[in-house]
């Protein structure tokens, strides 16, 4: 048995996702009001034990939020995100970012599966205007 096999052993399963591929997030609005946007949303399995996503991101959005089967949940830069065992697969995992005054934020968005040593998941970008 490897020394990685015998450690996922020993912690009861697989803390290693499948690719997950967001697509950037762009969005403009006329103002008044407010932009908002959300990733496609993808299928984040492959794991047989509960892991951690850690988020952050660059650029200043007035919110970014992660909704996870269907149940959405507001976000800092560096919160986590709980991924049960056997994957988010029934609503898939999204992300919305959102702007509410005049101009835009851009930046990237990036998630590491912090169970596994802070494994890449994925990177994309986010750009929110207002007019």
């Amino acid at each position: 048995m490897t020394m990685l096999a015998a450690m996922l052993a020993t912690l009861g399963g697989s803390p290693v996702l499948n690719a997950v591929d967001w697509a950037n997030i762009t969005d403009s609005t006329a103002g008044p009001g407010t932009s908002s946007a959300t990733t496609t949303t993808e299928v984040v399995d492959g794991n047989t034990k509960d892991i951690y996503l850690k988020i952050t991101w660059t650029g200043s959005p007035s919110s970014v939020t992660i909704t996870i089967d269907g149940s959405p949940t507001l976000l800092s830069s560096g919160d986590t995100a709980l991924i049960p065992s056997g994957g988010a697969s029934s609503s898939g995992v999204s992300f919305t970012t959102t702007r509410l005054t005049t101009g835009t934020s851009s930046g990237t968005i990036t998630v590491v599966n912090e169970t596994n040593g802070d494994a890449a998941v994925d990177t994309f970008t986010y750009s929110n205007t207002v007019t």
